[in-house]
């Protein structure tokens, strides 16, 4: 039962995304390709784990592409670790789609986690979006690293 449920979430994630991509004057971001990538990089670390080192634009423009290489990895291994370069352009619906994620996973028995604490937009986007207020322990563990108490 849970799995139908994080499947539910990705599809209306997944419909959010799709119709945020097709609004007017959202100059040509419905004609972006659904499974370009440049520079995305995955390997295993240890057998069942895999760290997949995401685009360093990690925007509403290619979130269904990042969508779907994210749940490729938690359908086929067991932990998957999110490389994100201090770098990246964050926007809020990567955020969303790593909340998703992270339920996914845990309706799979799977793990998701973070290479390193957020850092640079990622650590903007969550603040501005107000995530790191009054934060679970869980949440604090996952987007920053803190020790669990």
């Amino acid at each position: 039962m849970h799995s139908g449920i994080a499947n539910h979430q990705w599809m209306n994630l997944a419909t959010v995304v799709y119709r945020s991509l097709s609004l007017p004057g959202n100059s040509g971001a419905g004609n972006i390709p659904q499974k370009t990538f440049i520079g995305i990089h995955m390997s295993s670390t240890m057998s069942g784990d895999a760290s997949l080192t995401l685009p360093t634009a990690l925007t509403i423009r290619n979130i269904s592409a990042v969508r779907e290489l994210i749940l490729d990895s938690l359908n086929n291994k067991s932990t998957t670790i999110l490389d994100i370069d201090g770098d990246a352009q964050v926007d809020l619906s990567f955020v969303q789609l790593v909340t998703a994620a992270r339920k996914q996973a845990e309706a799979q028995a799977a793990r998701l986690v973070l290479a390193r604490p957020a850092a640079g937009d990622l650590y903007d986007v969550l603040k501005r979006g107000g995530f790191l207020d009054e934060m679970t322990p869980d949440a604090a563990h996952f987007w920053l690293h803190q020790e669990k108490n």
